[in-house]
């Protein structure tokens, strides 16, 4: 990785003015433009050889997805490394809810851990706004691509 392309990275970083982001009707057009700054820069981090930044070294986070999913968990898995975090991928299916632990206890035992971001991908549509209310993580809920613009049933934080 070169200096100049961290540099750039680091030099498009602006806080985020929300707790959660529920959708990309939540932007102003500040916060999307500089948003969509960062996310051009990270494309040079892509083109290197080295791919890995620093910026979130000795954060944690934590993949939850409650349905099958290939290219959002690589995606939310491979951008966590390469910026730096450790990264948890955790199984419904091999974990407590195979043995009937609800959404809400499972993600409180979770936030329990203090994780600095918890990643959760859930076919309810309303368990984002359950999760918003129950667990003390910043969340968001991407949307989808194309023409529905409506969140779609994962939550973010």
């Amino acid at each position: 990785m070169t200096q100049a392309v961290t540099d750039l990275v680091r030099s498009r970083l602006t806080p985020f003015p929300r707790a959660h982001f529920n959708s990309a009707g939540d932007l102003n057009p500040v916060t999307l433009t500089a948003l969509l700054d960062l996310a051009d820069a990270c494309v040079d981090v892509n083109r290197q050889g080295a791919k890995a930044l620093d910026l979130m070294r000795g954060r944690t986070v934590v993949n939850l997805f409650f349905e099958n999913s290939t290219r959002t968990s690589a995606s939310f898995e491979i951008a966590a490394k390469r910026l730096g975090a450790d990264v948890v991928s955790m199984n419904p299916r091999t974990s407590s809810v195979a043995k009937g632990e609800t959404l809400i206890d499972t993600a409180m035992t979770l936030n329990a851990m203090k994780p600095d971001i918890l990643v959760v991908r859930h076919s309810a549509s309303g368990a984002a706004e359950l999760l918003s209310q129950k667990v003390a993580a910043p969340w968001s809920t991407p949307a989808t691509v194309a023409t529905n613009i409506r969140p779609r049933p994962c939550w973010t934080c």
